[in-house]
């Protein structure tokens, strides 16, 4: 985990704002949402936050958090503000009863650097977060 500066935090900032106004594909989840009195949903709420991450070219890295809400929200995976598909298998996506979702890469490469964000979605409303990954070259960690 790592310390992020003012202008990483602008990019994320800015990643999020054209997310908000973006259409997304169906999640993959298997989550369905039928027809629930707004009464009893309670919006989508991060009950653990996503931490910003330096690893090295090659190495694994897992982005956790944990969501809460009432019905279960939907949740959708983005890298740079494009959504990541279930079928794609650089990246293992997961999601634990108690809300805890996970994005895993086994070996990561220089294409894995950027922002990642997830949001999730029910009835009431939509709620995201973000986090950096920086991913160091090996030659980088000589000089």
């Amino acid at each position: 985990e790592y310390k992020i500066s003012s202008f990483e935090q602008r990019l994320m900032n800015e990643i999020e704002f054209r997310l908000e106004r973006t259409p997304v594909d169906e999640s993959d989840d298997e989550i369905q949402h039928d027809e629930i009195p707004t009464g009893k949903c309670i919006a989508p709420i991060f009950d653990k936050r996503l931490k910003h991450f330096r690893v090295t070219e090659g190495s694994p890295v897992t982005f956790t958090c944990k969501i809460v809400g009432i019905p279960v929200p939907k949740v959708y995976w983005f890298k740079d503000g494009k959504q990541i598909s279930k079928r794609n298998e650089h990246f293992k996506m997961k999601r634990e009863g108690d809300g805890t979702c996970s994005l895993h890469i086994d070996s990561t490469t220089s294409d894995d650097d950027g922002n990642y964000t997830i949001m999730a979605a029910n009835p009431q409303v939509e709620t995201q977060g973000s986090t950096l990954c920086r991913i160091l070259r090996k030659e980088q960690l000589i000089s």
